[in-house]
C-alpha cells in the first residue's frame, strides 16, 4: 500500500477516528543538499571577489597618480622659488616619471607650479592635476 505521495509508507499507524490509516512518509533524502549549499555559497563569495578585485586596483591607481602630481608640483614649486636649483618643470617630469606617470603639462606662475599627470591601468587613463606654491595672503 503506498501513501499519500505515493511512495511506500515507512510506518503504519492506527487507524484514525474516520477509519483511514494514516501513514507516516519520509520525504525524499537530503543527503548532500549541505554540499550543495556550499558550493553556492563559495561561487557567490568568488563572484563577488572577481567583480570587486579591479573596482579596488582603479582606486589604488588613481591614488598612485594623485601622489604622482603632487610630488611633481612641490618639485616644480621648489625649483621655481628658488629653493632648489634647475628647471621647474624638469622636475617635475623627473618626480612624475620615478612614480611611474606620465607628466602632461607643467605651468609655472611665479613660485607657483601647476602640473598635470597621467598614467593608464587596463586601457584606462587616469589623470590629476596638482598645484604648490607658497600660500596666498593671511
Amino acid at each position: 500500500m503506498r501513501g499519500p505521495s505515493g511512495a511506500r509508507p515507512s510506518h503504519a499507524t492506527r487507524p484514525s477516528a474516520t477509519g483511514r490509516r494514516r501513514y507516516r512518509v519520509r520525504v525524499g533524502e537530503e543527503r548532500g543538499s549541505g554540499s550543495i549549499l556550499a558550493v553556492a555559497v563559495l561561487a557567490a563569495v568568488m563572484a563577488l571577489t572577481v567583480l570587486t578585485i579591479p573596482v579596488l586596483a582603479v582606486l589604488v591607481v588613481t591614488q598612485t597618480i594623485a601622489n604622482a602630481a603632487d610630488a611633481a608640483a612641490l618639485a616644480a614649486a621648489d625649483v621655481a622659488s628658488g629653493v632648489v636649483p634647475g628647471v621647474a618643470c624638469a622636475a617635475a617630469g623627473q618626480a612624475t616619471a620615478l612614480n611611474g606617470a606620465t607628466l602632461e603639462s607643467c605651468e609655472i606662475s611665479g613660485a607657483v607650479a601647476e602640473v598635470e599627470v597621467s598614467g593608464s591601468w587596463l586601457d584606462m587613463t587616469v589623470r590629476a592635476r596638482a598645484r604648490a606654491g607658497p600660500p596666498v595672503g593671511p
